[in-house]
């Protein structure tokens, strides 16, 4: 492969990762460095494998899919720890653990964030943007099962926002997919 070429390659590579973090940062996710000993790495292999159903690619991570498995970790320590002895500040909102259930909280924690901004005004802004990125809607992952029919509603971002029609989703994607 010639040197342009590989230059080409790599100037296509910095322009997706720039755009997928400006996305990311506008609708509220952090990007963060980790470092993990043998043993947790281990660990987290084992609930990547069940949560996303591949083995996780030392080399070459799915930054997604590793984000759900730690985002499903930190929630799950918050329910045993903090919800259970009653020192929670947050609202209780069941950990997804599968691939399915953990994009819809994805979709939970984006319009959450949305909805928390300054900048957005009401739920037909939500539901711009939701488009403007092409986001699966909510009821893609509750009825069809098929992706990308972007065909969100103002309803189902209040749905997303009332935690307990949020977790009653989330309980049931986990039941389907789990």
């Amino acid at each position: 492969m010639s040197d342009e070429i590989i230059q080409t390659k790599n100037n296509r590579n910095r322009t997706n990762k720039a755009k997928q973090a400006e996305k990311q940062k506008k609708l509220g996710f952090s990007t963060i460095e980790i470092r993990l000993g043998e043993p947790t790495y281990k660990k987290l292999e084992e609930i990547y494998k069940n949560q996303q159903g591949v083995t996780i690619n030392r080399d070459h991570k799915d930054i997604n899919a590793l984000s759900q498995v730690i985002s499903y970790c930190i929630n799950k320590v918050y329910e045993k720890l903090y919800l259970k002895n009653s020192k929670a500040k947050l609202p209780n909102i069941l950990p997804a653990n599968t691939k399915d259930s953990q994009e819809f909280f994805d979709l939970y924690q984006a319009v959450k964030f949305l909805n928390d901004s300054k900048d957005v005004k009401n739920n037909a802004d939500i539901k711009k943007i939701m488009l403007e990125y092409e986001f699966s809607s909510p009821n893609d992952y509750l009825t069809s099962g098929h992706r990308r029919t972007n065909l969100w509603s103002t309803t189902e971002i209040d749905d997303l926002l009332d935690v307990e029609i949020l977790n009653e989703s989330i309980d049931s994607l986990n039941k389907k997919n789990g």
